[in-house]
């Protein structure tokens, strides 16, 4: 079969039986894949092309941006200089994957964009009344259908706080700031906060493994079921930079 002279797409032989209606598709099959598609979404482009490969652009009308596949990453990223983000609802969980319920009203969101090896995010959490969950730590999903956080096997860190409105004991609303960390090839980071060197405020630290006594967790409040730092308009924060392999 002949095919063109740069990517070596085919085209119709000549002679033989006419097959006009196939062989234009076979080539426009071929050719499409060097254009720039337009969608109206992430989803709808991933309903069209369901077999990327390295190289490919396309236009997203929402959020309004060009994205590339990457065929390294086996991701779709976004061009140099974006400037849309994509959405995600961050959610928050054990270890084990036992998912955490913010309460009645919460709210919870997350915005990303890729750009080469780099995921910029920022993620809040909003809790409302009557949470509950597992005990212990607790971690955030990082945004879907990217590759894990690695890079050179570093363990990768940035900023998060914790607002309490009526930290219980004080009738205070301190801010607890922190960090997030995510391991090697992992999609799950989990926010510290350090120890407060006072005695009276270790009891609003939770541990990292059974929340019974202090750690470098999640900050607690006790008396609630699960000692969370949960108060109707507490708000966890978590926003930084990781690299993907």
């Amino acid at each position: 079969m002949a095919t063109s002279p740069i990517y070596g797409d085919p085209l119709p032989n000549s002679g033989g039986t006419d097959q006009v209606p196939a062989d234009m598709l076979t080539y426009a099959t071929a050719a499409e894949k060097k254009f720039v598609g337009q969608f109206a979404s992430s989803s709808a482009r991933d309903s069209k092309i369901t077999t990327p490969v390295g190289g490919m652009v396309a236009w997203l009308t929402s959020p309004g941006k060009f994205v590339y596949y990457d065929s390294t990453s086996s991701a779709w990223a976004d061009l140099m200089n974006p400037t849309a983000w994509d959405t995600w609802t961050p959610t928050l969980q054990s270890p084990a994957g036992t998912a955490f319920n913010l309460g009645t009203n919460a709210t919870q969101i997350g915005r990303y964009r890729l750009t080469g090896k780099g995921v910029n995010f920022q993620a809040t959490w909003n809790f409302g009344n009557s949470v509950s969950g597992p005990g212990g730590q607790l971690g955030f999903l990082l945004p879907p259908g990217l590759p894990a956080a690695n890079v050179s096997g570093l363990q990768q860190m940035g900023v998060c706080s914790l607002y309490v409105p009526n930290l219980v004991g004080t009738g205070t609303g301190p801010n607890f700031q922190g960090f997030w960390s995510v391991t090697p090839g992992a999609t799950i980071a989990y926010p510290h906060f350090p120890v407060s060197p006072t005695t009276s405020s270790l009891d609003f630290f939770q541990d990292t493994s059974d929340g019974s006594t202090q750690g470098t967790g999640i900050p607690r409040i006790t008396g609630t079921s699960f000692n969370y730092p949960i108060q109707i308009n507490g708000t966890l924060t978590a926003s930084g930079t990781y690299q993907i392999a």
